[in-house]
């Protein structure tokens, strides 16, 4: 991988490098990665940093530079500048009057807002040793808290590889029909989906100041619906949606055509409709989906932690089902990430005993599994 490390202080005294940045970069060298270092500096060179990004064509940045409070601890837009590079984070983590400074929620809204791949937490204990973890968007913990530089590098590399090589991502095709077409009137789905809103929303209790909303939601289109000529037509959510108000402006229509999704809409989909278009051409009879990042009772679990939006979350999904194509019930725990429901009719979602029942996933939730 070539990777670009950006870390240590900056600011307009030239800066200061850090001993763990020195350690990481020559970890990397000597694990065979190209690796260009910027520990410390000038702050307003990290702009000019920040813009080889594309020009270098990195597989990975890893930008955790200290910024003085008077500067802005703001990051600069690195998913803006590159969207394909893979994004590694930090956030220091400070020990004052018997408790750290920041929660894990607070941690993952923070990297959640900056459109990181991962994030590692720095925390200086009493002892005055500096001591990391690594987490994930949705707190899946892939390296528990450690003074081992080398065991947090080596998770964080297979990690990445994984990200790298073993995650395939679809973008949808914009294509808006001369005449909008009409949502079909889903109301028992759109309350059903505004009250599970609500309740995922308790469960996870995210930060005042989040802004990412929770999961999406999707409905097949009714065969002989008169004013559709798509018989493969699925309606999403619309991406960035908070569900908690969700009704039929809320949907777009999509439809994989020859391998390519379509979106015929103004609006983009929610980012995982390349997983649920092929999950309900695979299970014939699922007519509605919900997911979201919380945890359904008594379902399967899968095999590996599939970040948002990646297709391999389809295998895994059929395969925790058992490969039950005819299946009218769907109900599937997506580990370290959330769950995936589903239902032939909406009786398989308000029925009050054979109904869906979700709980907070664990935070962190420790990985140790193999790629």
């Amino acid at each position: 991988m070539k990777i670009l490390l950006v870390g240590g202080t900056f600011n307009d005294e030239s800066g200061k490098p850090s001993g763990v940045i020195r350690k990481m970069n020559y970890f990397l060298r000597e694990n065979k990665h190209i690796c260009d270092c910027c520990n410390g500096g000038y702050f307003n060179h990290l702009d000019n940093i920040a813009k080889t990004v594309t020009v270098c064509d990195y597989d990975v940045v890893m930008w955790m530079p200290n910024i003085p409070n008077d500067k802005g601890k703001e990051l600069r837009n690195i998913k803006a500048i590159n969207q394909k590079v893979l994004l590694v984070t930090s956030k220091r983590n400070t020990y004052v009057n018997g408790a750290y400074e920041y929660t894990l929620p607070e941690m993952v809204n923070h990297a959640l807002g900056v459109k990181a791949n991962l994030f590692i937490e720095f925390c200086k204990g009493e002892d005055g040793a500096v001591r990391s973890a690594l987490y994930d968007p949705l707190a899946v913990e892939y390296c528990s808290m450690t003074d081992n530089i080398s065991y947090l590098m080596t998770s964080l590399c297979e990690r990445l590889e994984f990200l790298k090589n073993g995650v395939t991502r679809q973008s949808s095709i914009l294509s808006v029909p001369d005449e909008p077409m009409v949502v079909p009137d889903k109301r028992d789905f759109f309350e059903y989906v505004k009250t599970v809103a609500e309740r995922f929303h308790e469960l996870i209790q995210p930060p005042k100041e989040v802004t990412r909303f929770l999961g999406n939601s999707s409905f097949r289109c009714d065969k002989g619906f008169p004013s559709f000529r798509h018989d493969n037509l699925i309606f999403v959510s619309k991406r960035n949606i908070n569900k908690r108000y969700i009704g039929h402006d809320g949907f777009v229509p999509v439809e994989l055509k020859d391998g390519q999704l379509y979106c015929y809409a103004k609006h983009k989909p929610s980012v995982d409709s390349p997983i649920q278009v092929r999950l309900f051409d695979f299970f014939e009879n699922i007519n509605y989906m919900v997911h979201a990042h919380v945890y359904v009772e008594n379902a399967p679990m899968t095999d590996y932690p599939i970040p948002c939006g990646a297709i391999e979350e389809v295998k895994e999904v059929i395969k925790a089902m058992k490969g039950d194509y005819k299946a009218t019930r769907l109900a599937v725990n997506l580990r370290g990430h959330g769950c995936l429901v589903g239902g032939y009719t909406m009786d398989y979602f308000l029925d009050p005993v054979y109904g869906f029942k979700f709980f907070a996933r664990p935070m962190p939730e420790p990985y140790k599994g193999n790629y």
